[in-house]
């Protein structure tokens, strides 16, 4: 096994379909059919907010989901393993704690397992520190950033990188790599630092303080999050969304992006072209919890007379979870056009 085949055994791990968050399983398609996003056509959201901007039109749309036959990867070799089998589209690496909730029962089990069973990506998670170095970001095409300390209690943990290793991310992100950036697994003003130093560069950047949504009487029926409604803007990351749960994030602060969901607050989603690559931040870490995604970790109604059934408030029933994520990841790399999510709910 060559060097490079070394380095992509980590990511491919063939043979191992374990249902844990490690899980990294043998998914690769062929791109779609459909057309490319415009934040004008049928179905765009027409939420209270506007992009930031005197009004113009995104620049930033979602890559064409279709017609892609002859060059799949953007250009890109093909990722396979030794045996040239189990190529990946797209190699995300979520680095940092993942949040948790109630005594640990939600977690990110859900949102780790679908990138990796019903995408054409794969996505490993690194809850220790890893070497920001040019090995490791060549190896990937997404970086997604998360609780980044050892020890929520003590600030003294938070993870601490060096110049070379933030250099080094810029560089990578100019050349067309892309950053999705999640804050607020825990309540403390320092708790963004790290995710502020890798971004930087972008002009991205979270406030201390927390955004507190306005109290959900039914939240209890939805995991105990707040139901983001209303917040949409007209951008293509936010087409086909009217709800997602949060529960107290950090505020953004970004002069020159461009918005895809706001509130009285202020931005919740943002998204930036810098050089080649793209720098996405949201403002909370819940989209990832099992709850939001399919309730079997959340509150489990009693029957037909459940007001939670009744005013239709279950997660089933409110959230649009893999849609969010279907639409933040091709937005962030549109040149690989061969990603693609596997479920007839997505709408492309």
């Amino acid at each position: 096994m060559n060097s490079s085949q070394s380095r992509l055994a980590k990511w491919l791990l063939p043979g191992l379909l374990l249902a844990t968050p490690l899980a990294i399983t043998a998914a690769c398609s062929a791109a779609s059919s459909g057309d490319g996003l415009d934040p004008t056509g049928a179905g765009a959201n027409t939420g209270a907010g506007a992009n930031t901007g005197a009004g113009a039109t995104p620049s930033i749309k979602l890559a064409d989901a279709g017609g892609v036959t002859t060059d799949p990867d953007g250009g890109r070799a093909k990722r396979c393993d030794a045996q040239g089998k189990n190529c990946t589209c797209m190699n995300i690496a979520s680095i940092g704690k993942t949040g948790t909730y109630g005594s640990n029962s939600d977690n990110t089990d859900a949102f780790t397992m679908w990138i990796n069973s019903v995408s054409s990506a794969k996505l490993k998670l690194s809850t220790t520190k890893p070497t920001l170095d040019k090995a490791f970001l060549d190896e990937i095409d997404v970086l997604i950033l998360q609780g980044m300390y050892e020890d929520q209690y003590l600030e003294s943990t938070k993870w601490v990188f060096s110049p070379a290793e933030i250099a080094a991310v810029q560089g990578w992100v100019e050349a067309g790599g892309a950053i999705i950036a999640l804050t607020a697994h825990i309540s403390k003003t320092w708790e963004p630092d790290p995710a502020n130093a890798l971004m930087a560069f972008s002009g991205i950047s979270y406030a201390g303080g927390n955004n507190y949504e306005t109290a959900d009487q039914y939240g209890y029926c939805h995991g105990n999050s707040f139901a983001l409604k209303g917040v949409w803007t007209d951008h293509p990351i936010a087409k086909g969304i009217t709800a997602v749960g949060a529960f107290i994030g950090h505020p953004i602060n970004c002069a020159d992006c461009e918005v895809f969901a706001k509130d009285a607050s202020g931005p919740l989603g943002v998204v930036k072209q810098v050089g080649k690559g793209r720098v996405i931040a949201w403002f909370d870490e819940w989209v990832t919890y099992t709850s939001q995604w399919n309730g079997s970790t959340g509150y489990k109604p009693t029957g037909a007379s459940d007001p939670c059934v009744i005013n239709k408030q279950l997660v089933g029933d409110m959230f649009q979870i893999p849609q969010f994520w279907y639409n933040i990841i091709r937005a962030s790399r549109p040149d690989l056009t061969c990603f693609d999510i596997r479920e007839k709910s997505i709408l492309k």
